[in-house]
């Protein structure tokens, strides 16, 4: 099913929009892809640890890597996957290739809420003064959202009533925004799933906020709960950055330029057949080696 609406952006509005020409969010058009957040660089210091560290300090550290760049990828995925059916026609909502892009699409919003709950777990793990635990702690509050949502999703099971009380979905709501000129935008709300009757849901609108363009403000809902994904990434991106200084003061005060250990091993193994001489060739098996 496809519903479109359109009507002039304005503060306060919830329907689908035609946006407004505001600099803030039309600063530059849409010629340039602004929305893609790389947390990990190939260079990062988390990539190259020293050596030294403890352990647990080493596993912590690995757990923040693996998480950042799990939730990097899934967000890059997510925001093509939304653009593209944004930008689709009314028509192509109704079969097989729509359906599997809804389903891509879910499964990279779920990843970014596990990776972000997950590091944001992790970091708290970490030594931190007096000014990063305040940041810290303000940053836990900021992706509260998205410790509440992973868990409705982890026990959807056992909070079926709740989830339908709020007219929700088994998967949740994903609600975006994306810009087709630099006068003109959609508000996006995918419900997936089969439901009658009323369901509460909101769409995204930029008006006065500031755009990464193409596609941004992308938020996922779960019975009461909704959290910005969007928000969510660059979020984590600050704690990963805090995190990259503060290995970046280690190395400085123990003089570990250029000294890191091992990491990202990668095995590959050939393996030859060769036929066995005493092997029927009549009973399909494969050649023993």
């Amino acid at each position: 099913m496809h519903v479109r609406a359109t009507e002039q952006a304005s503060t306060g509005s919830t329907q689908r929009v035609t946006a407004s020409r505001d600099p803030r969010i039309f600063h530059d058009g849409y010629s340039r892809d602004q929305s893609s957040i790389s947390m990990i660089k190939y260079e990062s210091p988390l990539r190259r640890l020293p050596p030294g560290i403890d352990r647990t300090q080493v596993l912590i550290l690995d757990g923040i890597r693996h998480a950042a760049e799990i939730a990097t990828l899934a967000y890059a995925r997510l925001n093509a996957c939304l653009t593209e059916i944004a930008l689709g026609q009314p028509e192509q909502t109704e079969n097989e290739q729509h359906a599997a892009r809804v389903t891509g699409a879910y499964l990279d919003a779920w990843a970014i809420v596990d990776s972000i709950d997950r590091m944001r777990a992790l970091v708290r793990l970490l030594p931190a003064d007096e000014e990063s635990s305040i940041k810290r702690a303000e940053q836990e509050g900021q992706l509260q959202g998205i410790r509440n949502l992973r868990n409705v999703a982890d026990h959807l099971a056992q909070r079926l009533d709740y989830v339908a009380a709020h007219d929700s979905t088994a998967l949740g709501m994903l609600a975006w925004f994306t810009l087709i000129s630099a006068d003109k935008g959609r508000s996006c709300l995918l419900l997936p799933g089969s439901f009658a009757g009323r369901v509460a849901a909101a769409v995204p609108n930029p008006a006065g906020k500031e755009f990464h363009p193409p596609t941004d403000f992308i938020e996922l809902s779960a019975g009461e709960h909704s959290a910005s994904l969007s928000g969510a990434m660059r979020i984590a991106q600050s704690q990963v950055e805090s995190v990259e200084r503060g290995i970046g003061r280690l190395v400085e005060q123990h003089g570990l330029h250029g000294k890191h250990m091992g990491a990202d091993a990668t095995l590959i193994i050939d393996v030859e057949f060769h036929p066995d001489p005493m092997a029927s060739s009549s009973d399909g098996s494969v050649p023993g080696g």
